[in-house]
């Protein structure tokens, strides 16, 4: 997050795009602006509002952060279970001599 003497920040997160996470903030209805520039495309700059309003923001960052946590560990368990059925297949298979 960079200084801010206005009434937003600019903020990056090291775990998601910026532009996925505005995407994603827009899904949920949570409006802030990005940027598709090179040196900044990583960032969002977000106007701070009401209390509400920003621990709305803080739980859908979190819920995002979460969903695509699932998501990585989800493709992980399908590549293992895919690996041990082709394991299981290469073990049968085999045949002492």
């Amino acid at each position: 997050m960079t200084d801010s003497l206005a009434n937003f920040i600019f903020a990056k997160h090291k775990d998601i795009d910026g532009g996925e996470l505005y995407a994603k903030l827009r899904e949920k209805g949570i409006l802030v602006r990005h940027f598709n520039k090179d040196r900044i495309s990583q960032y969002n700059r977000i106007t701070v509002g009401s209390i509400e309003q920003m621990k709305a923001l803080i739980k859908a960052i979190s819920n995002i952060l979460e969903e695509k946590k699932m998501k990585k560990m989800k493709m992980m368990m399908t590549r293992i279970y895919h690996l041990g059925k082709m394991m299981t297949m290469i073990l049968l298979n085999l045949r002492p001599l």
